[in-house]
């Protein structure tokens, strides 16, 4: 157990029941109770942006996709981002993407942050970096592990569902990345389901 938690750690054979399910929801909402800079809502904000960018930039319009969004600034909340990539036609799509970068961003302890999001092999890779936590490695990775997990084990739609359980989670030298790769066969599950 890591310290300054109360969560105990459950048994392989229990994951993925209900109550489980229960069990890991409540260990979240009372860490975020316990470490009020602890965000559970970041996979969730993480997925939503995700989606955005698959709506908004189709396969067959960006084909060689490489978004990149990153802090200007060393001091939360941010108020802007540095953009690279394809700008869409009307400008107010690629600034509510940039609110949602912004928006994941200002919801993790960190002092710098990058998005990318890559077209690669026929799949997607998004990855998000907030570099320099001022907390515990373990204690960050605990949290926001508990956190990803209680969303892996819920119903949710199916691009919803592909994205949280094709998502992991790093912390290591200070630095928390998400990391989501789509591969070309959960794309083509995706279109068979009209989730795409």
């Amino acid at each position: 157990m890591v310290a300054g938690t109360t969560a105990q750690t459950m048994s392989p054979d229990k994951k993925g029941t209900g109550k489980y399910c229960f069990e890991i929801g409540q260990r979240v909402r009372d860490d975020m109770s316990t470490h009020l800079w602890f965000n559970a809502r970041s996979f969730s904000e993480h997925g939503v942006l995700i989606e955005s960018i698959l709506n908004e930039y189709s396969e067959k319009k960006y084909p060689d996709l490489n978004l990149n969004w990153r802090s200007v600034s060393e001091h939360r909340p941010y108020r802007k981002v540095a953009f690279t990539g394809y700008y869409l036609p009307d400008p107010e799509d690629t600034e509510n993407l940039d609110k949602k970068v912004l928006m994941l961003a200002n919801g993790l302890p960190n002092r710098g942050f990058q998005f990318t999001a890559l077209r690669i092999d026929g799949g997607y890779e998004f990855r998000f970096e907030a570099r320099s936590i001022p907390y515990d490695n373990p204690l960050v990775r605990f949290l926001y592990s508990n956190a990803l997990e209680s969303l892996q084990c819920t119903d949710n739609l199916p691009l919803t569902d592909a994205i949280y359980k094709n998502t992991e989670l790093k912390v290591e030298k200070n630095n928390l990345t998400i990391l989501t790769r789509l591969t070309k066969m959960n794309l083509a599950q995706l279109r068979d389901l009209g989730a795409l």
